[in-house]
């Protein structure tokens, strides 16, 4: 006999099936009570039963409706956060999509722009998904999804296969009703494609028939074109959709939202053939590094070809667990364990080292089962393990150096456990070793102005007691790794060979290289302890990988391992770069603030607005090395010999004040006409060559300025400001000025949407009070020319931070 829950489930989809309709239809309990002749209570109960199962979907209300669930309907829940990246990388992304699926009236045209294999076609599912949940399309609403590249060479053919004929429907009354999704849009010619944006919007087109269809016609349009297209095809669409959304690239994203997505594969992997998979942290390690080739789609592709010789190779074992190897994967993804080290800590927080990670369906698990209690054994497992992976003897000693301090800190841990007072220590060990320790110990704190805890104190005893217990002269540290730890700490590696001669003296024992090297790092344990709470530096560049390669770079080379990069993406928001900076500002900081290294501009004057909105110290150190490439390229384009162009940047770059600003004479009282203030601008030789520079580079940057105009614009502008508030403005912040209004005016023209709130009301509420001569007024008369000429609206908060960056 059928349970009542069975009957409900069966009755309802019997029910859905029977029926014509668009979307399956919505159930009351109430007539499921009078159909199966049950109490409503209990069909309540059944219900949402069902509803927890995923078999149902509930919509709240009165009275409350249920639906049989199929794959597209998410019921109350955001089909959204089943993305990785949805709260962080795509959050933008999503609130767009979300506008453009919500806006009440017309057919919305979408722009997606990513790179090739980045997700186009599962973030545009998505966006169908929460169309159908939101009520916007219905339930079995059609998907169409159409390459354009189809057609690249045969562009007469566009109208009649998205018409259709009499015989043959066509792409659009496919799609009525539902989505449409055309990828690789840019070759589709400007012709083809005004056309079909004109049939979209209802408009009537000239010289052909009209469609019956046309008026009632509804549909979401997505059209999907590569980040590298050309920037004059790129404008083209920009300027002709409705909404545009940009995809982040997997480079561009966290390694936490990496991790993520690498952790969807395997279970999605797991899940197909029906097996556990059982992956070793240096695989992970690698997956989270390499260089991939295909963005997301690359990585899953690798992904699967790993799981795919791992159940071929154990196909004949019957065993439910596959164990992944590194031999597993394509030869370039092993690569990705050279770059841990620049990782380590970020990754470290993310993955427990010697764990054995298994993904199974839904679930990821962690099993420490490589955890030994003697470090030297650890080492030994993880060799042997490594081995399985076929990797080469320097990858196999790279892995474990960048493991050892992990192991390590499990060794020191295990230690500290079987010790709870010194009076159980001198039970476990010789007086004589302890009184030895106890010297060492406060000579190394004299030397190196540091206290050792009696955690530190007591784990020294005890490694050096079964050191002289088990005597081995077998090495495990690679050569590298020793030479890289006595480079970086000479006075700890002294200490530790004169307590290895005390040592020997009294106990006749010679410790080996490795027993050092533990040694040394007991000592770099007190390090810590005093590093807990200090300054963090943070090197904030333009670019997408500058800074990043920096840190990279400093992190492997310095003592400290811990300095923080921020990339500035060239692409993105300003408004999105600002809240980015600020969230890792808070995430990094220890409480004794942020000495931010930057190259230029704007990343100060953010880096201001932060501190004061979130009360955190920052101190920031400009290092230009962005204008020093622009002014040596603008010098080796005069044809400048090397000797001149290394005279003048060392003479104009020289420290960090590279702009040599020189008081300028007063201005006239009155300023009547623009020719007289270019005029007294340009008297100053010394600024004028710069200022002609910058022009110049701005110039080749915005071909389709008149930068001889756009020059008079500004310098009157200056002019204008110096005047008014009374003040001379140096070289640098004329520059600064320059450079950040042609760069707003530029995306003004392609309308992004650059406005960041630098404290922006404070600053209106200064200027708007009289406080500073009704500056604020003035500028918007100043920057009115401008706008006029170059057809842009410059809002006040764009206005506030141009004051922001005269007053700094």
């Amino acid at each position: 006999m059928k349970l009542k829950k069975e009957q409900v489930l069966e009755f309802i989809t019997e029910y859905s099936s029977d029926l014509i309709h668009d979307e399956f239809p919505k159930i009351t309990t109430r007539f499921l009570s009078e159909k199966l002749k049950m109490q409503r209570t209990n069909i309540s109960s059944i219900l949402n039963q069902l509803v927890n199962e995923g078999k149902l979907v509930k919509y709240n209300g009165r009275p409350v409706l249920y639906q049989l669930a199929d794959e597209n309907t998410s019921g109350n829940g955001d089909v959204f956060e089943q993305l990785v990246g949805y709260d962080s990388s795509l959050k933008e992304a999503i609130a767009s999509a979300k506008a453009a699926v919500l806006y009440p009236e017309g057919n919305p045209t979408i722009l997606i722009t990513a790179k090739h294999g980045s997700g186009v076609s599962h973030f545009a599912k998505t966006v169908f998904r929460f169309a159908q949940a939101s009520g916007k399309l219905k339930t079995r609403a059609p998907w169409i999804l159409w390459d354009c590249k189809t057609l690249f060479n045969d562009q007469d053919k566009f109208q009649e296969i998205f018409l259709g004929d009499h015989e043959k429907e066509g792409i659009l009354k496919k799609a009525s009703g539902g989505m449409l999704i055309l990828e690789n849009i840019d070759v589709v010619s400007e012709r083809n494609l005004d056309w079909l944006l004109a049939f979209l919007r209802g408009e009537k087109i000239q010289g052909q028939d009209e469609w019956p269809w046309q008026k009632d016609y509804h549909c979401i349009t997505i059209f999907s074109t590569m980040k590298e297209t050309n920037e004059m095809m790129l404008n083209l669409l920009r300027g002709r959709m409705d909404f545009r959304i940009s995809l982040p690239s997997l480079e561009e994203r966290s390694i936490e939202e990496r991790f993520l997505i690498l952790q969807k594969f395997f279970k999605e992997e797991a899940k197909a053939m029906d097996r556990m998979i059982e992956v070793d942290t240096s695989i992970l390690h690698a997956l989270l590094l390499y260089e991939v080739t295909g963005d997301i789609k690359g990585l899953k592709n690798d992904i699967h070809t790993g799981c795919a010789n791992s159940y071929v190779r154990s196909y004949n074992t019957g065993n439910k667990t596959i164990v992944l190897l590194m031999s597993d994967f394509p030869n370039y993804v092993r690569k990705g364990i050279m770059y841990y080290r620049s990782y380590k800590n970020e990754i470290d927080e993310m993955i427990k080292n010697g764990c054995k990670y298994t993904f199974y369906k839904n679930q990821m698990l962690r099993d420490n089962k490589t955890a030994k209690k003697d470090i030297y054994q650890s080492i030994d497992a993880r060799k042997r393990d490594l081995e399985r992976h076929a990797l080469t003897e320097e990858e196999i000693n790279m892995a474990v150096s960048n493991q050892l301090e992990s192991e390590f800190e499990e060794y020191f841990k295990q230690l500290c456990e079987r010790v709870d007072s010194i009076d159980t220590l001198n039970k476990m060990v010789s007086e004589k070793l302890i009184s030895l320790t106890r010297k060492f110990l406060l000579k190394a704190a004299e030397q190196l102005s540091c206290e050792f805890s009696k955690e530190i104190f007591c784990g020294i005893c005890l490694h050096v007691n079964s050191c002289l217990i088990k005597v081995s002269k077998k090495q495990r540290i690679s050569n590298e790794e020793i030479a890289r730890l006595l480079s970086k700490y000479p006075m700890h590696y002294e200490l530790v060979k004169e307590f290895q001669v005390e040592l020997g003296k009294e106990f006749n024992v010679k410790l080996n290289v490795d027993d050092l090297i533990f040694l040394l790092m007991f000592l770099l344990e007190a390090k810590k302890d005093v590093d807990e709470s200090k300054v963090v530096t943070l090197i904030a560049m333009h670019g997408s990988h500058a800074a990043s390669s920096i840190a990279a770079v400093v992190n492997v080379l310095s003592d400290d391992s811990k300095v923080q990069a921020f990339d500035m993406d060239l692409d993105k928001n300003v408004r999105i770069v600002y809240e980015e900076l600020k969230e890792k500002i808070i995430k990094i900081d220890q409480g004794k603030g942020i000495l931010l290294i930057y190259d230029m501009g704007s990343i100060h004057t953010m880096a201001e607005s932060i501190a004061q909105e979130t009360k955190i110290a920052i101190r920031c150190v400009e290092v230009p090395i962005t204008l020093v490439g622009i002014a040596g390229s603008s010098k080796a384009a005069e044809m400048k010999t090397l000797d001149e162009v290394a005279d003048y940047l060392q003479d104009n770059f020289s420290g960090l004040q590279y702009f040599r600003a020189k008081p300028m004479p007063e201005m006239k009282p009155e300023i009547e006409k623009n020719e007289e203030i270019i005029e007294q601008m340009m008297e100053e030789s010394s600024q004028e060559e710069s200022i002609n520079e910058v022009f110049e580079y701005l110039g080749d940057q915005f071909p389709q300025f008149d930068i001889d105009l756009m020059k008079n614009y500004l310098l009157v502008i200056i002019g204008q400001i110096e005047h008014e508030m009374n003040l001379v403005l140096g070289e640098d912040k004329k520059i600064g000025l320059i450079i950040h209004i042609v760069c707003l005016i530029n995306k003004l023209q392609q309308q992004h949407t650059p406005s960041v709130n630098f404290m922006a009301y404070s600053v209106l509420g200064d200027f708007g009070d009289g406080r500073y001569g009704g500056l604020f007024e003035k500028m918007k008369t100043f920057l009115k020319p401008l706008e006029e000429t170059f057809d842009v609206m410059i809002q006040d908060n764009e206005i506030a931070t141009i004051i922001s960056i005269i007053r700094k």
